[in-house]
């Protein structure tokens, strides 16, 4: 790797470790309340990726397949 590529790969990561830095040592007491519905949300969430995922994969596959 050439050293202006450095630089640049450097100097686009500096703000994401700058933000987790900021992140951890930012620290401050969270007063929250989560209801009964959070936990069903959670797993609507997950479902969601999952169904979406894997329709996106057989469509992918269609796609090869047709080419052939």
């Amino acid at each position: 790797m050439r050293v202006s590529n450095r630089i640049t790969v450097r100097f686009k990561l500096m703000p994401i470790i700058l933000l987790v830095f900021l992140l951890i040592c930012a620290e401050a007491p969270l007063k929250a309340y989560a209801d009964p519905g959070s936990g069903l949300l959670l797993w609507q969430i997950v479902a969601a990726v999952f169904l979406g995922g894997f329709y996106q994969a057989r469509k992918v596959f269609s796609r090869i397949r047709k080419r052939k």
